[in-house]
């Protein structure tokens, strides 16, 4: 049985978040030992600073673990953690405060190149693997759950069944500014296609200082387009954007953030993935699957590979329809310009190909996985990943 410490609340003295209980998440037959998964969110459990990652609230863990013995999993994942703590004050202090020996802690971390430097840095008896799963276990995993709670596949059939043609052709969502989308921004605001696109970006006093750190390497995708940094921050700051609803204060609110009016208005989806690198980080995240939640063909502007990585979970991704060849580009430039390319041309083309019995059809069945069929998938692919972590 692999459970799942992470039922907390925010204490009304104190801002930071205390674990009070556990809850199941997922039960499997097996003859496996328990494994305690603990992911590390930020504030959630552990507490970073410029030396180590202290318990929060060690007296909560140790009352949800109670005296079973077991693996305690800790997943390092989330971004914004401190890698470089040093492991035997991070090591001694969880086995003390939990009780569980340090050989039955298993750190895991989905980027191989934090794995590798964390295993540098870690006590000879202690456990640090990487998991390549993509990232999928913590957003992808509440996406998957929430979509089955809150019954968003019925507004993603819904969208599908309309009988009016979409306002516009192509949606990309932008929340933080980071630089792959700010450079897909500026040329959205600048195409002679810009009516066709439903573009958000929300440039509050906070996302202008994000803005000004991010420029230069904004301006680095598009310098071979001639832009330089001043062409880019004109553009973003006198363009007017789409609006969403949605606060951008605070980034893991949009996790479980759907606006499924926006997507009944286009036609597919450009999805601005977290990251865009060479594929040294091979992951996506749930702003990949949120358009197929709602019926959307996408395009995705991302690490390489991730395609195969959806069509893993069984979804179908239109390579007959929408040119898929970028996905597999190592160069991030190169994908960057690629996806661009694919973006402009369903711009400027009518999408009703996508209205056709067939294809209503096809996205009708990407849907219908978010009504159970892919939550059951990542609580099988989470407890495969764990128990290889710790060496099941």
């Amino acid at each position: 049985m692999i459970v799942s410490i992470q039922d907390y609340f925010s204490d009304a003295v104190q801002p930071t978040k205390l674990l009070t209980s556990m809850r199941n998440f997922v039960e499997v037959h097996s003859n496996s030992p328990d494994l305690y998964y603990l992911h590390l969110h930020r504030y959630m459990a552990f507490l970073a600073d410029d030396s180590y990652l202290r318990l929060i609230d060690p007296e909560g863990l140790k009352r949800a673990i109670g005296d079973q013995a077991g693996f305690l999993v800790v997943d390092l994942s989330h971004e914004g953690v401190v890698y470089r703590d040093p492991f035997d004050v991070r090591m001694e202090r969880l086995s003390a405060e939990t009780g569980i020996p340090i050989h039955r802690i298993v750190f895991v971390q989905t980027n191989t190149a934090f794995a590798r430097g964390l295993e540098q840095s870690a006590p000879a008896d202690a456990s640090v693997r990487a998991m390549r799963h993509a990232w999928f276990h913590h957003h992808l995993a509440h996406l998957a759950d929430d979509a089955v709670k809150r019954g968003w596949y019925r507004d993603g059939h819904r969208r599908i069944e309309q009988a009016r043609s979409p306002e516009r052709s192509v949606l990309c969502l932008n929340a933080s500014p980071r630089p792959h989308r700010l450079a897909l921004a500026t040329l959205i605001a600048r195409d002679s296609a810009r009516e066709q696109y439903l573009c958000t970006l929300r440039l509050d006093a906070l996302q202008k200082v994000q803005l000004k750190s991010s420029l230069p390497a904004a301006a680095h995708w598009l310098a071979h387009r001639g832009f330089s940094p001043e062409d880019v921050v004109a553009t973003l700051t006198k363009h007017e954007f789409d609006r969403s609803a949605f606060s951008h204060l605070n980034p893991g609110g949009l996790v479980l953030a759907l606006e499924p009016e926006l997507y009944e208005k286009t036609a597919m989806s450009a999805v601005t993935e977290t990251e865009m690198t060479d594929g040294r980080n091979e992951r996506y995240t749930e702003k990949s699957l949120k358009p197929l939640a709602m019926g959307h063909p996408l395009i995705i502007a991302g690490n390489p590979n991730t395609l195969p990585n959806l069509e893993a979970w069984g979804f179908d991704v239109f390579r007959d329809v929408v040119e898929s060849s970028y996905d597999a580009v190592r160069s991030p430039l190169e994908r960057f310009d690629r996806v661009w390319d694919v973006m402009h041309h369903w711009a400027v083309s009518s999408c009703d190909v996508f209205r056709s019995p067939e294809m209503r059809e096809r996205l009708h069945e990407n849907v219908a996985q978010f009504e159970g069929r892919l939550r059951e998938a990542v609580r099988a692919k989470t407890f495969e990943s764990l128990s290889a972590a710790v060496g099941l």
